[in-house]
């Protein structure tokens, strides 16, 4: 029988059972929460041994084996208390072993702690440090989490900032770019209504001046007195004399937009413009444009003119005005400001001159100066970019190359190339209206008159067959301390024994020698050495080295080999010399130091392989003064019988920087490598004047950009259509050479090449032009040039062969194309090909001649009158 009460495990209380049992009691929340506990927590699991089940398993820490005490006799044995791992005895150097193998492993006499404990101890141990490990792992990755998410964070809020920023700057940007658009718009549209309203304004004047002349004419209709009429013809003459003023318009429709600065040294080669550039004034700093103001010749405090510019623009406006406080935005607000510029000219054409050259000779460039004048009569002080159109044409209406350049003071240089003689036509126009005086009439002389002409001795003698010259300062002696001695020309007088020393600028005397080298009338070849003048005595077969400031003879070269010696060069490159025989046809080069001579072209020349030219410079030490004999002979091969007879026909010898070899041999020119190797042969080149193209062409120029050229339309080698008969007669042609394919090097085997030249024709002396760096004009294209006088029936003159076309035939393809990148830029750069030019009639037969080093003049010999002249050739 069930009781109805219990006592309360808590408080030991008797409590009633109600009438629904132990349902109806309350639920007791301590009993829920002491059950949740114990469900939650973790039930130790003893490990018992599979062996013993009553014996639990132990763990050694030492050595990290789990092991039963009855089945290891008790080797790990010892008391356990509480759970707690005691110190324990031996423990064998096999307890590392499985369980069932270590039973029988004797133990060690050597004793060791051990620190057992119990497996279940062992396992919680391990997971609570597992646990602790996992919660710093977690712990870490947590923070790890917190971080990349902020950061993120960060990157969203500086993403927004950034674009924010972005677009409140490039708003800024565009604001300061349409503001600068706007400004020069608006700038353009108040120019352009200015302008527009000078000229209605002399429209509406030009109307009324009409109109009065109107009613005064209609006024005297009918009318029969005399004294009315001629009243009113008075009237109209005053008429007359001041409409004249309104013929030309007061403005101009020039305006244009830059948005560069002009560069006046668009040309690489301008030297001249250097001065101009720096002394150009400042732009103003307001964005007012100044036009129509007065110009004065006063001068600013600086010393600069304060005038404005003939082609002035919008200036840069102050950094105050633009609401900028990041200085990237001042200096990009100063970019714009200076970006785009409109131009204006106040340049009157109809006060605008030119000073024209006082001669014109066919083949030599003159420079003429056009000088820009304002509205009031003031000339400009400044370049700009007036457009200026020049059109030269010759007697046939033919258009004639010019070039033009602005020198950027106000001043545009024109050069003037004419290829025909006769009455040339100069139109000159400036904002398409022509200059004062536009056109003109200029004059081109077929030859040339001489500058100056020696024909006499200081004791009065003439000259008696002179024909050689050379060119050089005296030889330096130790003392010397000028580090730019003068240079001299030597003249050969051969008929009177002597040598002249004549000053190049003036053609005075300077000093005359008579020395051994020139006895016997037989002194033909001279070349100019730093220690001295090599003279060819063809008599004595020697080669003299003479000083020309004492007189006296240092060294002579004399061989076996000389028959009849006429003329030498020395070879810049290797120091060598190079003798002319016409008595043996052939040139040999002789060491200047050792005396040693070999044959270097034409007879008696040994075969490839057993001849070594020379290819180095001389660097020993002569001895004072000796008399060398070449002894040493070679066996001469024979040529074939023409050109045997080129060379016994030597009248001119000299070697280019890079040890080339060039000969004039009768009508011909050939060149030679350094290895004695003919390169190609050259001929007179002659222009024909019915041959030239027909046609014109304008040339207008928008500087400061580079001038355009008609040139190409007056050269056009490339159409089919061209008339223009050249002949610069390269007979052997380069097989791959785009300079020298560029500038026409033909053959001399056409029937029209043939038709061209003259019947007879003879070269005399032949030089390389080199001009020093100092010298060098900035519209200079011609380079190293190849000189050559000539003389035939018909005239004489200086054949001349720029650099683009005689090298390009014995240069390298490479060599070819870095000398074309040299001159490509230059003036004139299409019509740089070989030419002639005439000299004055009383000049018959040119024989020697030698160029200047500092300007494009030469010097040369002419038999037929017995005298030196000097004349140009560029």
């Amino acid at each position: 029988m069930q009781s109805d009460s219990f006592r309360c495990p808590i408080c030991r209380e008797t409590i009633a059972v109600p009438a629904g049992g132990a349902r109806s009691f309350p639920p007791a929340f301590i009993v829920n929460q002491l059950l949740d506990l114990i469900a939650t927590q973790r039930r130790d699991i003893v490990p018992k041994c599979r062996l013993h089940p009553n014996q639990e398993l132990l763990f050694c820490e030492t050595c990290d084996v789990v092991f039963c005490t009855e089945c290891r006799d008790r080797t790990h044995g010892s008391a356990i208390s509480n759970g707690s791992c005691t110190s324990l005895t031996v423990c064998d150097s096999q307890q590392h072993q499985p369980l069932e193998d270590s039973t029988n492993v004797p133990s060690s006499s050597s004793a060791l702690n051990h620190n057992v404990i119990t497996f279940n101890v062992a396992i919680k141990r391990c997971t609570e440090i597992m646990l602790y490990k996992m919660h710093l792992c977690v712990q870490e990755l947590d923070h790890a989490q917190d971080a990349v998410s902020a950061e993120l964070e960060r990157l969203t809020i500086n993403k927004n900032a950034c674009m924010e920023a972005i677009n409140s700057k490039f708003a800024e940007l565009i604001a300061l770019v349409d503001r600068r658009q706007a400004e020069l718009l608006d700038m353009v549209k108040r120019l352009a209504d200015d302008k527009h309203r000078a000229l209605t304004d002399q429209l509406t004047l030009i109307e009324s001046e009409r109109e009065a002349v109107r009613r005064e004419c209609n006024s005297i209709k009918g009318v029969m007195d005399v004294r009315c009429i001629s009243k009113t013809i008075s009237y109209l003459n005053d008429k007359l004399d001041s409409v004249t003023s309104l013929t030309e318009p007061r403005e101009n429709a020039f305006l244009r937009y830059e948005d560069g600065a002009p560069d006046f040294r668009a040309h690489r080669h301008v030297r001249h413009i250097k001065t101009a550039l720096r002394s150009t004034p400042q732009l103003s700093t307001t964005d007012q444009v100044l036009l129509g103001t007065s110009h004065n010749n006063q001068t600013n405090a600086s010393g600069t003119d304060s005038r404005p510019s003939p082609v002035t623009c919008i200036s840069p406006r102050s950094d105050s005005s633009f609401p900028c406080t990041d200085s990237s935005l001042i200096d990009i607000a100063r970019c714009l400001a200076a970006f785009g510029r409109i131009l204006v000219s106040t340049t009157y054409p109809a006060l605008c001159t030119i000073r024209l050259p006082s001669q014109l000779v066919v083949h030599l460039t003159a420079k003429s100066t056009i000088r820009a004048v304002d509205y009031h009569g003031h000339p400009q002080c400044t370049g700009g970019a007036d457009p200026v159109e020049v059109l030269l044409t010759d007697s046939d209406g033919r258009s004639v190359p010019v070039e033009l350049f602005d020198m950027g003071d106000g001043t545009y240089d024109l050069l003037l190339r004419p290829i025909t003689a006769g009455l040339h036509q100069l139109s000159v126009r400036i904002l398409s209206r022509p200059i004062r005086g536009s056109p003109f009439q200029l004059l081109v002389r077929r030859a040339q008159q001489r500058e100056w002409c020696f024909s006499e001795g200081a004791d009065g003698r003439g000259l008696i067959q002179p024909f050689a010259v050379a060119y050089g300062p005296y030889p330096r002696s130790e003392d010397t301390t000028d580090p730019s001695p003068t240079s001299f020309i030597y003249l050969l007088d051969t008929g009177n024994s002597r040598l002249l020393v004549i000053n190049p600028s003036t053609g005075c005397l300077h000093a005359t020698l008579y020395g051994t080298p020139l006895t016997g009338q037989a002194a033909t070849g001279i070349a100019w050495a730093p220690e001295g003048l090599w003279i060819v005595n063809w008599r004595a077969k020697q080669v003299y080295l003479l000083d020309p400031r004492t007189d006296q003879t240092i060294r002579s070269i004399h061989s076996s080999q000389f028959v009849e010696p006429t003329s030498a060069c020395r070879c810049p490159l290797t120091g060598r010399l190079y003798v002319a025989d016409n008595g043996a046809g052939c040139v040999f080069w002789c060491d200047p130091v050792t005396g040693t001579t070999q044959p270097f072209v034409g007879a008696g020349v040994r075969r490839e392989a057993e001849r070594t030219p020379p290819t180095s410079p001389i660097n020993r030490t002569p001895s004072p003064c000796f008399s060398v004999q070449e002894n040493d002979s070679h066996p001469l091969v024979k040529l074939p019988r023409s050109e045997s007879r080129s060379f016994r026909r030597v009248t001119g010898i000299c070697a280019t920087d890079n040890g080339e070899l060039i000969l004039s041999t009768g009508s011909t020119v050939r060149i030679f490598s350094r290895d004695g190797v003919q390169r190609t042969t050259l001929t007179p080149p002659v222009f024909s004047r019915e041959n030239v193209p027909c046609g014109g062409t304008r040339i207008t120029t928008t500087l400061p950009s580079r001038a355009t050229s008609s040139a190409a339309a007056y050269l056009d080698r490339s159409s089919a259509s061209s008339t223009l008969t050249l002949n610069t007669n390269c007979t052997v042609r380069p097989a791959v050479s785009p300079t020298a394919d560029r500038h026409s090097l033909c053959t001399p085997g056409s029937a029209q090449h043939s038709a061209a030249f003259p019947t007879r024709g003879q070269f005399g002396g032949v030089v390389v032009a080199r001009l020093s760096d100092d010298a060098l004009d900035w519209f200079d294209s011609l380079g190293v040039c190849l000189l050559a006088s000539y003389s035939d029936r018909q005239r004489s003159g200086v054949a001349v062969w720029p650099q683009l076309t005689w090298s390009g035939c014995t240069a390298q393809p490479s060599v070819a194309e870095s000398g074309s990148d040299l001159l490509c830029d230059r003036p004139f750069e299409d019509s740089c090909l070989p030419y002639l030019v005439e000299a004055d009639p009383g000049l018959r037969r040119l024989a020697g001649l030698i160029a200047l080093s500092d300007c494009r003049h030469l010097v040369v010999v002419d038999q037929g009158a017995q005298s030196l002249c000097r004349l140009r050739y560029a």
